[in-house]
């Protein structure tokens, strides 16, 4: 069949007059943020739009549901990707990604999982970071740069909760394996992840190691062990009510 191509560009949209405009943007529901951007779409013989892609930039905003206290929000972020109706997925070719907590680059992909009125109810897939700078002056006592990592993970949505199959840190000769969930409650996340590293220098360890975790043995490893090198670490960190 016959197909013709067209474009759309849009500029300060909110994000559910997009979501209303392409079902492959239904997700764009669960923001809080204003959005530009282009998109070219096919369009078959019967008036149906096809695979799509372009360009999303987004203002600073939130993931809307998150906990008051505790919120996942962005300064800015730039989304290039393809979208493909007949498996409902989206192609990351390129995310950046600025947040008040950090920066980071990464390419993927996204498949959606809708209930019966066609409704995004969570996104699953696969995404490779690189350039990762954390900025958590709660968490660590310096900026961590991180080179690359791998994600496996689903976002769902109402009630919002964040599966991480594995995601896998490489610094160095370091990988650090981590799994588990969060799930956000009104003023709070309830975490709980496990960690494996296979080794880690002790001069690295205290970059990495977040202060509210076994904050006793933080200090005392900071104070006393100054060389040396761990190997087959192993860890779990759990939070409920803000608290370890």
């Amino acid at each position: 069949s016959e197909t013709a191509s067209v474009s759309f560009q849009f500029a300060d949209a909110s994000p559910t007059e997009i979501a209303d405009l392409f079902e492959a943007f239904d997700w764009l529901r669960n923001l809080d943020t204003r959005l530009s951007g282009s998109v070219r779409a096919e369009l078959a013989g019967d008036g149906k739009l096809g695979n799509l892609h372009g360009v999303l930039e987004m203002a600073e905003g939130k993931l809307v549901e998150t906990p008051a206290s505790q919120p996942i929000t962005f300064s800015t972020a730039k989304v290039y990707f393809d979208y493909d109706p007949s498996t409902d997925a989206l192609n990351l070719e390129q995310v950046d990604l600025q947040t008040s907590s950090g920066t980071v680059r990464a390419s993927g992909f996204v498949e959606l999982a809708r209930n019966d009125q066609g409704i995004v109810k969570s996104m699953a897939g696969q995404l490779r970071m690189r350039d990762i700078l954390i900025r958590r002056p709660d968490l660590f006592d310096q900026e961590v740069a991180l080179t690359e990592a791998a994600l496996d993970a689903r976002l769902s949505f109402s009630p919002l909760k964040i599966d991480v199959g594995r995601m896998t840190v490489f610094d160095g000769d370091t990988v650090i394996k981590v799994s588990g969930s969060s799930v956000a409650g009104n003023d709070y996340w309830t975490n709980a992840y496990d960690v494996d590293i296979n080794k880690l220098e002790a001069s690295r360890l205290k970059q990495l190691w977040p202060k509210p975790v076994v904050d006793k043995t933080r200090n005392w490893v900071h104070e006393n062990v100054f060389a040396g090198t761990f190997k087959d670490l192993a860890g779990g960190f759990r939070t409920v009510k803000g608290k370890p």
